[in-house]
């Protein structure tokens, strides 16, 4: 006979740790207009019954993080100050994404509690001209934002002037951990993070003059991640050179007309870059920028900058891999179509590589391999460009002869299909061997 448990004579202790699981394991809830009452919401629990109601309302942390997604009207401004009041003195975890007029009474109720948030981010489109006569005004004041450890702001609107909202009290951010900066073009960072001296990540998404940008990094000097996918401006010339003693990590753009930032930093202990290259950028100068800073490059990855890299110069590219800076190089990705050349690289002995090479059939061409660190090799190809036998060798070269038959059978039927937009990864006995496909024409 089945016995069921009644959930109303639960102790109250286990329908809070309930409640903690129930509204979400991430944390996060999304309020709108219409889903403010889904499952995973405090709000749901807390109108089950008066029992229930009691016992949620008493538990701050449910209602400390908040996702509100398109406004529709004010009533949901309304739910949000509710639901701000019932975190009490609870750190708050605050994002909004939203576009138009409807996010400004939402906007306005986050940024009167932004002094209690430990993360707080924002994807909006407004006129940023409407901003002052909107937000509270005690945000005209420098802030100190000791909880704050999250920040991103993604702004898409071409008049938006951030300085009236964001500006003054993110001056006071010292605990800041995370960053992220997105749209916003020439809004300088400079004169905003003097106090993120504890800040560990930053990504940027606007378009940044090189030298006051450099002068903004240079007050994070934890900074262990440092994300840039927007271009840089770059009309000085007498730019100091800055060091990042403990950057593991670095993304960002190489032109071929402007200076790049690699040209003015130290990173001693970086171990992975990813270089956004647009047309035909002088390689050499990744070399010169690692072997300055004497880092141990593991990771390296290749991609376009806004679809831009129409003139990719191969031969210069292996030249500068052959530097000693790249010789424990664990991983390299390169996200754009190459040709024969490469292959020629990574296949043939150290010997130069002729301009009309053809692939050798040596049994011991493993022992040759340039980068023979490598544990992964990802690479783009245009199939105009390829044959069987090429990919074969290269596939047995960098992951061992168990993996010849397979490729062969595989390459043969992708010929045969002329089919795009695949990917296929091989993993051989040194080297995992990913290859990409992508339609030229």
């Amino acid at each position: 006979m089945h016995q069921f448990l009644d959930i109303s004579n639960l102790p109250p202790e286990l329908l809070q740790e309930i409640f903690s699981y129930t509204v979400s394991h991430s944390g996060q809830v999304t309020i709108t207009s219409l889903s403010y009452r889904s499952p995973a919401s405090p709000f749901s629990i807390s109108h089950v019954c008066t029992r229930w109601r009691r016992i949620a309302l008493d538990l701050p942390h449910l209602w400390s993080h908040l996702l509100v997604m398109e406004s529709a009207n004010d009533s949901v401004a309304n739910l949000v100050e509710k639901w701000i009041r019932r975190a009490g003195f609870h750190p708050l975890h605050l994002s909004l994404v939203g576009y138009g007029s409807a996010i400004f009474a939402v906007l306005y109720v986050y940024l009167a509690s932004i002094t209690r948030c430990r993360s707080f981010e924002v994807q909006c489109s407004i006129p940023g001209s409407y901003l002052s006569f909107l937000l509270p005004t005690t945000l005209s004041q420098r802030q100190n934002l000791v909880h704050l450890e999250n920040l991103s702001v993604t702004w898409n609107y071409w008049d938006a002037d951030p300085s009236t909202f964001f500006l003054s009290p993110l001056f006071g951010a010292p605990n800041l951990r995370s960053a992220t900066w997105i749209g916003l073009d020439y809004q300088l960072l400079d004169p905003i993070c003097r106090n993120w001296v504890n800040l560990r990540e930053l990504t940027l998404g606007s378009i940044q003059p090189l030298e006051p940008l450099l002068s903004a990094i240079s007050y994070c000097q934890v900074l262990e991640r440092l994300t840039i996918y927007r271009r840089i401006v770059c009309p000085q010339y007498n730019i100091p050179t800055l060091t990042l003693p403990h950057l593991t990590y670095l993304q960002a753009p190489f032109e071929p007309l402007v200076r790049p930032i690699f040209d003015f930093l130290i990173t001693p202990s970086l171990k992975e870059l990813q270089v956004l290259a647009a047309n035909c950028p002088q390689w050499i100068r990744i070399a010169t920028f690692l072997e300055r800073s004497a880092a141990t490059l593991e990771v390296f990855k290749v991609h376009e900058l806004e679809r831009q890299l129409d003139n990719f110069n191969e031969q210069r590219f292996m030249d500068a891999l052959q530097t000693p800076c790249f010789h424990n190089l664990k991983e390299l990705e390169i996200n754009f179509p190459i040709t024969l050349y490469t292959i020629f690289f990574l296949t043939l002995p150290t010997q130069t590589i002729p301009t009309q090479a053809v692939l050798i059939d040596s049994a011991d061409i493993g022992r040759w391999n340039r980068l023979q660190h490598l544990v992964r090799l990802s690479l783009t190809f245009s199939r105009e460009f390829l044959s069987e036998s090429s990919l074969t060798k290269l596939v047995v070269s960098r992951g061992g002869s168990s993996c010849q038959q397979l490729v062969a059978k595989l390459v043969k039927d992708w010929m045969a299909k002329r089919s795009f937009s695949e990917e296929v990864t091989f993993t051989g006995s040194s080297t995992q061997v990913t290859f990409r496909w992508v339609d030229d024409t």
